[in-house]
């Protein structure tokens, strides 16, 4: 049987109709709203941009900005300077998404602010004020986190001068300023239902290796207690144990931009002690070197490559223990053998020390200083080499100083004498030349005795008489006051001069080379009427004056004064063999016993007085002086008595 359809009645369509208008404008106004929205998030964007160049130009300019004082858009009616000013920092000039119309843009007069608008849907005016540094909604502000809206480093410690918002209010209004790897959140809400910004500050943590960051023994078998990381996040989150021999690495990551640092675990093999090798030994002198030597048979050396030792040196090394094995002390010794220094020579006789001569030039000198040897002797040491090197022996000896001496051939042989005999030329040194020829009677030769090692030469003689018979000298027969020296003899040689009896002097020339002698006289010095010497005088206690006859004397004895009678003084006569020649008077104060008036009545009467004193020589035998003496009532006569001076000393000859 046939179906029956059945329709929409009218006002079911009206209704359906109805319905879908309203869910057609709800959804073409939440559309609109969309479009809106999306184009009013271009026009604050690009605002912002143009904020961006604008402050990139006034960084570049001194903080001014292009100037326009009277409002224009940006790429169109605005001058060619501004936009050319601000093109490098944008990649295309931005317009509105609707109209294609360009931004606003406008200055004061000095261009130290600015406003940058754009009109958003709802058709209120979105701006950015250059002095404000905030943008804003006709009296409707959104917020903006301030720059404490950041990362801080390790080294932060506060907030410092950073602030919470740039736009709107904080949200808790002082926020606690975050510890290391940890953040702090705030809000910025908007004014008069602008919109709010979230906010953050966090705070950077470096990684920082634990305990566990080290060398473990090969024993041990687990980190035990040791942290991993001190600071930051481990990474891996749980690194194996090394095994022994071996090595574990991971990271400690730090946190907010802390650093990153990585840390290793190792573990000591199984350890092993050093060892020194064949080069721990001593090397001869010879030796240059370690040849295929090793330096260590276990471990490794330190320095790796030690130098090969100089000779009487050592050098050395460790074999140092690997994995805490013990390291052990290798040392390689060279050979050094002696050998004498300049003082292993002759010194010459006048040299007394060895001077800046060193005594070995390898090796140690024994004894360490030598004496010096005297002239003629030597002196040994010896030179010992080090680290089993040969020894040397060394001797330092010393010339003997010999003086030149002449030897008995440094004489006058007689004219007879044909040869030296057995004479010798020199007692010390050399003679030169070395067989002087016998002299000729009455000639000489010379030679020389030369010292050695540095001793004087002396200058030597031997000369030989000539035949010659002797002959007084014109002294012979002459008379002298003394013994005569000179003019003795005029050929010979003259012997000492002796005193003879008299006053007489003998001597003789001799003759020489066998020639015969001369005896030779001369007197002595006579006195006056020449019986007696000037000598003889002196014999006889007498001293000489001066006589009246010219160039001879007389001699003068002198006699104690003893006083005679009235008659006057005394005299004396010359000694035995003497005659007397003239007296000398010495007169002395008259004694009145002297010479005196006999009776009492008479009146002394000085006459021809003698007197005091000396007076020369006569050849009378006494000096004469008279006294008078008065007699008679008043002294009218006298009679006159010769007195004699004393005769104190008298000449003779």
């Amino acid at each position: 049987m046939k179906s029956l359809k059945r329709g929409f009645t009218l006002p079911e369509i009206i209704i359906a109709l109805s319905i879908l208008a309203i869910l057609t404008s709800i959804v073409v106004v939440q559309m609109n709203e969309a479009n809106n929205t999306a184009k009013d998030s271009k026009r604050r964007m690009d605002i912002n941009l143009l904020k961006s160049a604008v402050v990139s130009y006034k960084t570049e300019n001194y903080g001014a900005v292009p100037v326009q004082t009277t409002r224009c858009s940006i790429g169109g009616t605005c001058p060619t300077e501004v936009t050319t000013s601000l093109s490098p920092y944008l990649s295309t000039l931005p317009a509105d998404p609707d109209s294609e119309a360009y931004y606003t843009y406008e200055t004061n007069a000095d261009g130290t602010d600015c406003a940058i608008s754009a009109i958003l849907s709802s058709g209120k005016i979105y701006r950015y004020s250059c002095s404000a540094d905030s943008f804003s909604t006709n009296g409707i502000t959104d917020a903006v986190c301030g720059t404490a809206n950041k990362a801080y480093s390790v080294s932060d410690i506060s907030f410092g001068a950073d602030n919470f918002c740039n736009q709107g209010n904080a949200n808790p209004s002082n926020p606690i300023y975050p510890f290391h790897g940890e953040s702090v959140s705030w809000v910025c809400e908007g004014l008069n239902g602008g919109a709010n910004a979230n906010c953050t500050a966090s705070r950077a943590l470096d990684g920082l290796c634990g305990t566990a960051n080290k060398t473990y023994a090969a024993a041990d078998s687990s980190y035990g207690s040791d942290s991993i990381c001190v600071n930051g996040t481990v990474n891996p989150i749980n690194p194996s144990f090394p095994a022994q021999g071996s090595s574990t690495t991971w990271s400690c990551d730090g946190v907010n931009g802390g650093i990153n640092v990585s840390c290793t675990a190792s573990r000591i093999a199984v350890p092993v002690d050093g060892l020194c090798g064949a080069a721990n030994k001593t090397y001869v002198s010879s030796a240059s070197s370690y040849g295929s030597d090793s330096f260590c048979n276990q471990g490794t050396a330190d320095p790796t490559s030690p130098a090969f030792p100089t000779q009487g040196q050592s050098v050395g090394w460790d074999c140092k223990g690997v994995n805490e094995g013990t390291n052990a002390s290798c040392m390689a010794y060279r050979g050094l053998d002696g050998s004498c220094g300049a003082a292993n020579k002759t010194y010459a006789a006048l040299v007394s020390s060895y001077g800046s001569d060193n005594f070995c030039n390898q090796g140690t000198a024994n004894p360490a200083s030598p004496s010096f040897p005297d002239q003629g002797n030597s002196t040994t040491w010896s030179c010992d080499g080090a680290n089993g090197g040969i020894n040397a022996s060394c001797t330092a000896s010393r010339l003997l100083l010999i003086n030149g001496s002449c030897g008995t051939a440094n004489k006058t042989y007689d004219a007879s004498v044909s040869s030296y005999g057995s004479d010798s030329f020199c007692n010390q040194g050399t003679a030169n030349p070395t067989n002087p020829a016998f002299p000729a009677q009455g000639g000489s030769t010379t030679w020389s005795c030369d010292g050695a090692n540095g001793g004087t030469n002396t200058s030597c003689t031997a000369s030989r008489l000539l035949l010659t018979n002797g002959l007084c000298g014109t002294s012979n027969g002459g008379v002298f006051a003394s013994a005569p020296t000179t003019n003795l003899c005029n050929a010979g040689s003259a012997t000492s001069v002796t005193t003879a009896a008299g006053q007489h002097y003998s001597w003789s020339c001799n003759g020489l080379g066998g020639g015969t002698n001369a005896s030779c006289v001369a007197s002595g010095n006579l006195l006056v009427n020449d019986v007696h010497t000037e000598a003889d005088c002196t014999n006889a206690a007498g001293t000489l004056v001066a006589s009246d006859t010219a160039g001879k004397k007389q001699c003068k004895f002198t006699q104690s004064v003893n006083p005679g009678g009235s008659s006057g003084g005394w005299n004396f006569s010359c000694p035995g063999g003497w005659t007397a020649y003239k007296s000398y008077t010495q007169t002395v104060s008259t004694p009145s016993s002297w010479c005196k008036c006999d009776w009492p009545a008479e009146c002394l009467y000085l006459g021809s007085a003698c007197t005091t004193g000396s007076h020369g020589w006569s050849n009378s035998g006494q000096e004469t002086c008279g006294y008078g003496c008065y007699f008679g009532p008043g002294c009218s006569g006298y009679v006159y008595y010769t007195c004699y001076s004393n005769i104190s000393a008298r000449g003779c000859y």
